[in-house]
């Protein structure tokens, strides 16, 4: 079996694993910490968040240079770029070291609401994440290796070994009643182990070496100039998903923060089982380019990855719509009702996008990303000043509805727009195919879905009856009227993978229908 295909299989049992874990764990951790200081936490994750921009978008970018030259087997380039980017990482190191101290400085500052016992637990997890995002940002480079080989299966592995682990050491924590700043403490021990994990499998497994045999200043200044719009793209991401718990953390204090967040949380669901699909694609794209493929041939991969997505999501989207308010209700009780709304105002814009993030790794492969950072990095701005004032109005809902609006403006319409124009890839089509089968089949399953959450039982029995049976009519309308025969064929060979991460034995690859 393809590293591809395991990849994949295991980015679902991995997702399987940490967020149905996530969702277990969350409503113990907010009975131990409480609303508030839960809110701290998030507080601190989203500022870390920004010291984690000063890495500048290398990740992606080494993937595309070492994919390149793997595709040409140059070895001697890929290792000097290796020793390169160590070196510009240990710069960056050292950029967010002393960026976090002065940060450390200003948080009585930066968040006048929170008491003086809060801001002592802020400035101790801060401190901690700070030293510990120092030592592990190089680690990136480890991890560009493995994407850019398709060494996805012990990537994966790494994930969920680790992700396992965090839970029980954290359960044991707060049952012998430890709080927030414990938490920390394990994250950076469970880092500082990834790393090393990490560390020991390029060089001693992949056998990877990374020789300096000269500074390329021209190598230098392209990687610069393509990490610079990636760079953009992440500010981004930071904007929409991290800075309203921010500007909430100032304009409403912590509580109102940890109701966002679940709400956040939600929607960050839908973004990790879309990059499950399309992260493992990078290499792919970029391999694609470096032998010249053409815009219908990449159009087409794009609509393959883009179905899958939408097969796979689609059920979340149908459970959710018809099952999250009454999942929240018995999740984590009334008080968080609002979190649905804000998940809702939130993941309805976000579908689409996601299923194009095939369409990202063709302008990082190609190097024709800088408009669409822009794009982005524009809307961004849009989304935090109409966020801002409708946050003072409607609180985290009206975040969420100016996360929203810069969604479909960005996202939605001028990307798309980019797409066709300028990179040439075949929007119409893509819309007419991505659509053929699979939307009737959603809209149908929605449908039904509704009928089905109007139905007696709104405790966990209920709702898990509900939810099996609103799966089952999804699985039948999918099979039946969408997906064609060669995706039914994918699917039967991903579900064997999957059986067979999961089981660790033989795995049979179904075989083609001729």
């Amino acid at each position: 079996m393809s590293q591809l295909r395991s990849g994949i299989a295991l980015s679902f049992v991995s997702i399987f694993l940490t967020n149905g874990i996530s969702l277990l764990f969350t409503p113990y951790l907010l009975g131990k910490l409480g609303k508030a200081e839960y809110g701290l936490y998030i507080l601190v994750g989203s500022l870390i968040g920004y010291l984690g921009l000063l890495t500048f978008g290398m990740g992606n970018t080494l993937v595309r240079y070492i994919a390149r030259y793997r595709a040409v087997d140059d070895k001697k380039s890929e290792e000097n770029l290796l020793a390169m980017a160590l070196i510009i990482y240990g710069v960056m190191s050292l950029l967010v070291f002393l960026s976090g101290c002065g940060i450390w400085s200003f948080l009585r500052d930066i968040f006048p609401k929170l008491t003086p016992g809060e801001l002592v637990k802020v400035r101790q997890m801060f401190a901690l994440l700070v030293v510990s995002t120092t030592i592990t940002l190089p680690s990136a480079v480890l991890i560009a290796v493995q994407t850019a080989y398709e060494r996805f299966v012990f990537l994966r592995s790494v994930v969920i070994v680790s992700g396992l682990a965090r839970t029980v050491v954290l359960l044991l924590l707060l049952f012998l009643g430890y709080k927030s700043v414990a938490i920390v403490i394990v994250d950076v021990v469970i880092n500082l182990t990834v790393l090393l994990v990490n560390l020991v499998y390029v060089l001693g497994v992949m056998k990877s070496r990374i020789r300096l045999s000269h500074f390329d200043v021209p190598l230098l200044r392209e990687v610069s100039t393509f990490s610079f719009w990636i760079f953009l793209h992440l500010i981004m991401d930071q904007l929409y998903w991290k800075f309203g718990q921010t500007i909430l953390g100032i304009t409403s204090g912590a509580v109102a923060v940890a109701v966002f967040a679940v709400g956040i949380q939600l929607a960050y669901y839908f973004i990790t089982l879309s990059n499950t699909i399309s992260g493992v694609f990078l290499p792919r794209a970029a391999a694609m380019d470096a032998v010249n493929a053409t815009n219908e041939e990449m159009t087409d991969m794009m609509i393959k990855v883009a179905r899958f997505q939408f097969l796979v999501m689609g059920l979340a989207l149908v459970g959710f719509l018809t099952l999250g308010r009454l999942f929240i209700m018995n999740w984590l009780g009334p008080g968080y009702l609002t979190a649905w709304s804000i998940a809702i105002v939130i993941i309805i814009p976000l579908f689409l996008p996601l299923m194009q993030n095939f369409g990202i790794s063709i302008l990082q492969a190609r190097n024709r990303h800088a408009p669409q950072s822009l794009i982005y990095a524009c809307i961004s701005i849009v989304n935090v000043i109409i966020g801002y004032f409708l946050s003072r109005l409607y609180g985290g809902v009206g975040m969420a509805i100016g996360t929203s609006l810069s969604l479909i403006m960005g996202q939605g319409i001028a990307i798309n727009l980019y797409y066709h124009f300028r990179i040439g890839l075949n929007i119409p089509r893509f819309f007419r195919e991505l659509s053929s089968g699979l939307l009737p089949a959603i809209l149908f399953s929605a449908a039904l879905g509704h009928g089905v959450s109007l139905l007696p039982g709104d405790n966990w029995y209920g709702f898990i009856c509900k939810a099996v049976f609103i799966a089952l009519i999804y699985a039948f309308s999918m099979w039946l009227y969408g997906v064609n025969v060669s995706e039914k064929y994918e699917l039967r060979s991903l579900l064997k993978a999957v059986l067979g991460a999961v089981s660790g034995g033989k795995i049979i690859i179904a075989v083609k229908p001729g």
